[in-house]
């Protein structure tokens, strides 16, 4: 019942919409329906509701498919020449739209139905063409399922192909991102380092400049600085001055060692000014 009232359902909505495709399919619903009740009087009218609509969409499987099942319901009621009719003209449209299951299907109420008017012969003409649909059905099966494995198989490596590749690439991708953060922080050591050793090479250079000073003029220790090596000058006037501290031994073992050089360097700025 329920089966029947969604078919029902499905004629209804299909006739609001004006679509004789649905139609068809729903009513070809009803037959079936009719068919498993063994109501063959109410499943053969709807199977030629459904042939006629068929014809009209140009829907060719549906057409088929309802004249083997008028032909079984024939059949079933021992109209068998009316059977052979239907299904002789379902194998014969079948076979020009190239449908081989639906051929199969009524090459073999064909057959069953010249069987049983006596027509031997051409039972067994039907039943050979029965079994090269079989068999053509049977090698088209098997190669679709050889390309649908095949097809599965190259995807499969397709699939591995593309995982292997994206594992190099994240590989690479670690690896440069390793790489960079080497550079990042030996550049960062570089520059610390640098900076230290440029700040000790400063630190130097002022200690030895300062040294430097402490021992020449400071034109004399700039030139020294600048590269000259033999630093000779020549004076038309010349000053010279020979001095001598008067017990300097003495005054210097009562001094500290910084007293006695602030004094010295005293003397001799004097002396300079003096000049």
């Amino acid at each position: 019942e329920a089966s029947l009232e969604a078919s029902l359902r499905a004629q209804r909505a299909a006739e609001e919409i004006g679509n004789n495709y649905l139609r068809a399919a729903a009513v070809g619903n009803e037959a079936e329906v009719y068919l498993m009740r063994g109501e063959l009087d109410l499943a053969e009218e709807r199977l030629r509701e459904t042939l006629g609509l068929a014809k009209e969409v140009g829907e060719i499987p549906i057409e088929i498919t309802a004249m083997i099942r008028i032909a079984l319901v024939r059949s079933q009621t021992g109209d068998h020449a009316a059977a052979l009719r239907y299904a002789e003209d379902a194998l014969s449209l079948a076979s020009a739209s190239e449908l081989r299951e639906e051929a199969r299907q009524a090459a073999s109420v064909v057959q069953e139905a010249l069987a049983k008017l006596g027509r031997f012969d051409e039972a067994y003409e039907v039943l050979s063409q029965y079994v090269s649909l079989n068999e053509q059905i049977f090698n088209s099966d098997k190669s679709e399922e050889i390309a649908r494995r095949e097809a599965e198989f190259e995807y499969a490596q397709q699939q591995a192909l593309q995982e292997e590749e994206e594992k190099r690439r994240r590989v690479l991708f670690i690896g440069a991102l390793a790489f960079l953060a080497l550079v990042i922080i030996g550049g960062a050591f570089y520059v610390r380092t640098l900076g230290a050793k440029n700040r000790l090479i400063e630190q130097k250079n002022v200690e030895n400049e300062s040294l430097l000073l402490n021992i020449l003029p400071q034109p004399i220790a700039q030139r020294l600085k600048s590269g000259e090596e033999k630093i000779a000058d020549a004076f038309d006037n010349v000053s010279v001055l020979f001095a001598d501290i008067v017990g300097f031994t003495t005054i210097s073992a009562k001094m500290r060692p910084e007293d006695v050089v602030h004094m010295l360097n005293d003397l001799i700025s004097d002396f300079d000014k003096a000049c």
